[in-house]
């Protein structure tokens, strides 16, 4: 890499021409008040012309030296002023450090940068920065437009009092790339024979703000530190120090400078637009700075009095190169890059010599050891491939055994609504009867055996994997039950290339399942004469109310016509009264039949809301007999599942019973037995709620196991039988304590469309 160059600030050529060619030496020491009011006059002009448009976002970056909070406070109303005079724009201010003020500049986050001048140099050479304003700060009153740093330690210590005895103790400073905060004592240290990283016990660098280098040495955590000029009275007047606890090592009391100082001083800070900001804004906020008024609100807040025209920051640049910081800091020393870069004509032409003899060098040394490994090559080729062909017709036969040894049919297909077979294994043959070419032969011959009310399972295009249980027609005439086991595969586009399965005949396993749910059926039928034999008490007493009011009014007809009284409309009345006890007593004898005999139809659609209340019609005798009371709230609308409506009724007359018993010992108040139905997505949702004991939660796992109860004489079967209704009507039955008191029952079945 060449290494980096400075070239001193240069006015442009437009600036150059008129200075030098058209104006007199008698006016050209006023040039910089006749260059502002040029600019002025030029803002004024493209101010008139410019269209008025949604202002524009522009990013000042601003080195906050003393955090981002008075970095804010300080700077934000001359991004205002700005936005002001710039209409067209508006300015933000963005407080930043070095580190990150180094990232947005790489990474072209701000517009304008405002930093301590060897920050400026360094942003300079490395991202093409150009400055268009000195700032003129207002320090106490004075106006300057240079500034240094200051060396201090705390007054009482006699021992130290030039910059020589620094050696062998703590110092502290801001950063190393601070220029104020570093950069300027670094030099004057060195200028003092003390070399900051070899002489010092210890260099410390406490970042921004630089208060905290203040209170550092203040509180004797370091022996002496550097700040900018004019932080400490700042700091004096602020009330957070005072002057009078430091004592100023190497003060130069020669110039006018009204601050106590330790350095040389150096050009104030450059206001600096980036490259890629466009030179026109970049104008207008130069005129905009220039011809800031030093009492404007801005220059105020901001603590300065106001901008001037660049100044020349060749000082700065000496600094920079004296301590070989960036871009300095290869100053001196003699890089491979510079010398690849001078000389690689020549370094180029000897190295192409030198490849291309090797090359040739190594090229007959391959060729000939190439030779050699082919003939080989082709040898063991010839070899393997004999080889390779017999493990191949061995492979082929064992597979071929294989699909004919294994019980699972394995089949592909086309993936169109036919679904016509381009491969099915041998084994088809001794399960079903029938030859593969049958298969292969006609499109049509797989569809056309699969069972009418199956047919709807085909295609496969709508999802990846399926497994259904599937009727099949084998060469008797006799439907199989084969388990269809498929999966859809697609091409690289997404589309449906091929339908790929196996088959596994089931029919003995349903008709397992088939037998097993038939025991179930006779073990609920028994579940269910039980409960009615246990209810019987109840529910002769509600036969007994109508029997005995038919009685009643019987008896008074007899005595009425004994006695001659023809009362017609009497008569009439109690006939009536008599007729509605009949009906009712009757319904309570078919509700009973209809509970306990045997369901002839096993799917049928049915209303959960229907079965929850003719479960409560026989829950009632029991629930009044222990001072139950039955509370329901029933979706309003009907909601509709599919199949056995009597054992599903069983299940919600199961749940009833437990939750009256279950609260035998809660106080008589408290007893309230509540039955909720609800739609939840694709299910319907029955829950019944009882203010009972409740369970315990390591018995929660346990009470819908066989056998296992918590009542005592009871057999355990009543949940394990409601759990198996529930799961062979593919939903689910769980239960769960109740904050305070109680247990809450729910279970949950596929929703069936209503019949319009």
């Amino acid at each position: 890499m060449h290494p980096i160059t400075h070239t001193p600030y240069q006015p442009s050529t437009a600036v150059t021409w008129l200075t030098r060619r058209h104006i007199t030496p008698p006016i050209r020491k006023h040039f910089t008040l006749y260059w502002a009011i040029f600019l002025l006059l030029s803002t004024i002009a493209w101010s008139t012309i410019t269209p008025s448009e949604a202002a524009s976002q522009v990013d000042i970056g601003v080195l906050a030296y003393r955090g981002d909070a008075e970095a804010l406070n300080r700077w934000t109303q001359t991004a205002d002023y700005l936005s002001q005079r710039i209409p067209q724009y508006r300015f933000d201010i963005i407080p930043l450090d070095h580190a990150a003020m180094q990232l947005a500049m790489q990474r072209s986050k701000v517009d304008f940068v405002l930093t301590n001048p060897g920050h400026y140099v360094e942003l300079e050479a490395q991202y093409g920065a150009s400055r268009i304003a000195t700032l003129i700060k207002q320090e106490h009153g004075a106006p300057m437009t240079r500034y240094g740093a200051v060396i201090f330690t705390r007054a009482d210590r006699t021992d130290l009092k030039t910059l020589r005895d620094l050696k062998g103790k703590r110092f502290m400073a801001v950063s190393q790339d601070a220029f104020g905060g570093y950069q300027m004592a670094w030099r004057e240290l060195l200028r003092s024979g003390v070399e900051p990283q070899r002489d010092l016990a210890k260099l410390e660098f406490s970042s921004l703000p630089q208060d905290e280098v203040v209170y550092a040495v203040r509180d004797g955590r370091v022996d002496a530190g550097t700040v900018r000029t004019g932080l400490l009275e700042t700091m004096t007047l602020e009330g957070a120090i005072d002057l009078d606890q430091f004592r100023i090592l190497s003060t130069s009391d020669g110039d006018s400078f009204p601050f106590l100082h330790s350095t040389q001083l150096y050009p104030e800070w450059p206001f600096a637009k980036l490259a890629a900001t466009s030179d026109e804004l970049a104008q207008q906020v130069a005129v905009a700075l220039l011809t800031m008024p030093s009492d404007d609100a801005a220059a105020l807040s901001g603590r300065y009095a106001g901008w001037t025209i660049p100044l020349d920051y060749q000082s700065v640049h000496e600094l920079l190169k004296e301590l070989k910081v960036a871009p300095y800091e290869y100053l001196g020393q003699v890089r491979l890059g510079d010398a690849l870069r001078q000389y690689w004509p020549w370094l180029l032409g000897a190295l192409a010599s030198f490849l291309i003899i090797a090359a040739m060098l190594i090229y007959a040394q391959t060729l000939n050891r190439r030779l050699h490994i082919a003939k080989l090559r082709l040898e063991n080729e010839v070899g393997e491939h004999e080889h390779a062909r017999a493990a191949l017709t061995s492979v082929n036969a064992r597979l071929q055994h294989l699909l004919t040894a294994t019980p699972a049919m394995i089949y592909s297909c086309a993936p169109q609504r036919e679904c016509p077979t381009t491969f099915i294994s041998d084994n088809v043959h001794g399960q079903l009867g029938y030859e593969t070419r049958e298969f292969l032969n006609d499109p049509a011959f797989w569809m056309s055996r699969i069972h009418p009310d199956d047919i709807t399972h085909y295609p496969l295009t709508t999802s990846e994997t399926r497994g259904t249980a599937t009727r099949f027609r084998n060469s008797s005439g006799q439907f199989r039950w084969l388990l269809d086991e498929v999966r859809l595969v697609r091409g690289d586009d997404g589309r449906p290339l091929e339908v790929v399965g196996y088959l596994i005949d089931v029919t003995e396993r349903k008709r397992a399942e088939e037998l097993a749910m038939q025991h179930q059926s006779e073990l609920a039928h028994c579940l269910r004469l039980t409960t009615m034999g246990e209810m019987a008490t109840m529910l002769a007493h509600d036969i007994n109310q109508p029997l005995t009011a038919i009685s009643g009014y019987a008896q008074g007809c007899t005595r009425r016509l004994n006695n001659d009284e023809y009362d017609i409309l009497g008569l009439r009345r109690a006939l009536e009264e008599i007729t509605h006890q009949a009906d009712r007593a009757a319904a309570v004898v078919r509700q009973v039949r209809a509970y306990v005999g045997k369901e002839k139809t096993y799917h049928a659609r049915f209303n959960i809301n229907d079965l929850v209340v003719d479960a409560i019609r026989l829950l009632e005798p029991e629930a009044r007999r222990n001072e139950v009371i039955i509370e329901q709230e029933l979706a309003p609308v009907p909601l509709y599942s599919l199949g056995n409506a009597t054992q599903i009724e069983q299940v919600i007359l199961n749940l009833g019973r437990n939750g009256i018993e279950a609260m035998f010992d809660t106080p008589r108040e408290q007893r309230v037995l509540r039955f909720v139905t609800k739609r939840e997505g694709d299910n319907i949702q029955s829950c019944i709620f009882d203010r009972g004991s409740g369970v315990a939660a390591e018995e929660l796992d346990n009470i819908f196991q066989a056998f296992h109860t918590t009542k005592p004489g009871g057999m355990g079967m009543g949940l394990s039988i409601s759990r198996s209704i529930i799961e062979s009507h593919h939903g689910q039955l769980w239960a769960a304590p109740i904050s305070g008191s109680g247990m809450l029952f729910c279970f949950k079945l596929p929703a069936a469309e209503a019949k319009t």
